[in-house]
């Protein structure tokens, strides 16, 4: 926050921030600030004039719905995985840990842990998703961290960035 106000005084950028805070009980709270200065003839703030709402309400059921998704996710039967633009694993449920005998830890914030011979068809499927193409049941062979060859299929598409106050 604190740098897009140093923006908005040094280059006159506009002043729009959200950004969380958390009460002395614990409980998270999200805001939006706005505003705008008035400047002097030698390009000298004077003041600023702004407003703070409160956008906890607002996210309330966002956040909710979050909640369902994730515990939707982490108890599916089927390995679920997803991925940010770069190809790095931003999430990966218990049935993916005992599908492929990864835990979470070691995979997410890497990249899909596939054998060497296997990464440029991932890279292609990966590029293919960004594109925006939708990917269904898509063969392929895997290898498991014991090396142990399994067949599946992959099915995948792009998600639209939800607003998650975990993910800030």
């Amino acid at each position: 926050m604190l740098a897009a106000l140093r923006r908005h005084l040094d280059q006159r950028t506009p002043f729009d921030v959200e950004y969380g805070l958390r009460t002395k009980s614990g409980e998270a709270r999200w805001f939006r600030s706005r505003g705008q200065a008035a400047w002097n003839d030698a390009g000298t703030p004077l003041r600023m004039a702004g407003s703070l709402t409160d956008l906890t309400l607002q996210r309330e059921p966002l956040r909710r719905t979050d909640e369902k998704l994730r515990a939707l996710v982490e108890s599916a039967p089927l390995a679920i995985a997803s991925f940010d633009r770069t190809g790095r694993v931003v999430s990966w449920n218990r049935a993916a840990e005992r599908m492929f005998g990864y835990p979470a830890q070691e995979v997410i914030g890497g990249s899909m842990p596939v054998e060497p011979e296997h990464r440029p068809a991932l890279r292609e499927l990966v590029d293919a998703v960004m594109a925006g193409q939708t990917i269904v049941a898509k063969q392929c062979q895997c290898a498991r961290k014991d090396k142990t060859v399994i067949f599946g299929s992959i099915s995948h598409r792009v998600r639209r960035r939800c607003y998650s106050p975990q993910a800030r």
